[in-house]
């Protein structure tokens, strides 16, 4: 049975992403701190940027593929799951593009007729014969 279970919202290789680059920074960044410990200056300045590039890397590696996916519309997994998400962002888009145009429809249908005329008379007002 759980071979025809989607594969769409399975965030493990992007979690495994995340902790991967847990581990990287964990052995670049010892060697680093021992090698400055007698620098607080520097170890503080290094310790920050430590934090900083470690939790950056963990949310692209988690926000990345969502972003992407509501930019795009494109998942990197198929299966039932994905097709679903694939026909609801297809259908907002066009629900989306209807709504679009009644609004325009309405908006030339309420304009006044002296509005739409009076801005296509570029003769200074004077008919010519």
């Amino acid at each position: 049975r759980s071979r025809e279970i989607s594969t769409a919202f399975s965030e493990a290789r992007f979690v495994s992403m995340a902790l991967l680059s847990n581990l990287q920074m964990l052995i670049l960044s010892v060697p680093l701190l021992v090698i400055v410990a007698e620098n607080s200056a520097i170890s503080i300045f290094l310790r920050s940027g430590i934090v900083f590039l470690n939790d950056f890397a963990v949310l692209v590696a988690i926000f990345a593929p969502k972003i992407n996916f509501v930019l795009t519309g494109k998942m990197g997994s198929s299966g039932k799951g994905a097709d679903i998400l694939r026909r609801r962002v297809k259908d907002r888009s066009q629900q989306h593009q209807h709504h679009v145009r009644s609004q325009q429809r309405y908006v030339a249908s309420t304009e006044p007729a002296s509005a739409l005329n009076s801005g296509n008379n570029h003769s200074g007002g004077q008919a010519r014969s």
